[in-house]
């Protein structure tokens, strides 16, 4: 299944990457983070705990900042990143 990057609106986007375990969450994240611009925003919908650091490392690599991380249920969290440059 490939996973996609999703115009929500205006400035924000979408990335689901649950069910892949690391690399690929982080992999998908960076990807996704070279597409946008300064001061667009990606959620990213994940279901590996392992990941949250990982994608967390991949956002300040990328020149990102968390904005918020959220436990949306038992397994699935959702991180939203600005791409600050």
């Amino acid at each position: 299944m490939p996973v996609e990057l999703v115009k929500v609106s205006g400035q924000n986007y979408a990335l689901d990457v649950r069910g892949y375990t690391c690399p690929f969450p982080e992999i998908y994240t960076a990807r996704a983070l070279a597409q946008l611009s300064a001061g667009q925003l990606l959620e990213v919908t994940l279901d590996n705990p392992a990941s949250s650091d990982g994608i967390s490392a991949t956002a300040k690599k990328n020149r990102s900042e968390i904005r918020e991380t959220t436990k949306t249920d038992a397994t699935t969290w959702k991180i939203n990143i600005q791409k600050s440059e």
